[in-house]
């Protein structure tokens, strides 16, 4: 479920999902409807996201934007946005 637009939200909880991975727990402080986002470590380092943190939804035409202190932590697409992204293996 996405959250509502130009709702708040916080973070409730932080669980490492294996190595590289972390999921990040929210509930929205309006209705209490709860939101999982899976993430890499380091992004999630990077935004500097602690538990307490409020977290903002806005809309944009491609998606939904979350952002925490100023910094995007999540970018969800909607059906434009899908079609917009593109993934390729890049050789290292």
């Amino acid at each position: 479920m996405l959250p509502v637009i130009g709702s708040a939200l916080v973070v409730t909880g932080i669980v490492e999902s294996g190595a590289s991975g972390v999921k990040v727990l929210l509930e929205s402080v309006k209705t209490g409807s709860k939101l999982a986002l899976d993430m890499s470590k380091s992004a999630f380092q990077a935004s500097g996201t602690v538990i307490g943190s409020t977290v903002q939804a806005s809309a944009t035409a491609s998606g939904t934007v979350l952002v925490v202190s100023g910094k995007v932590l999540a970018f969800i697409p909607n059906t434009v946005g899908e079609a917009l992204l593109e993934h390729s293996h890049v050789p290292s």
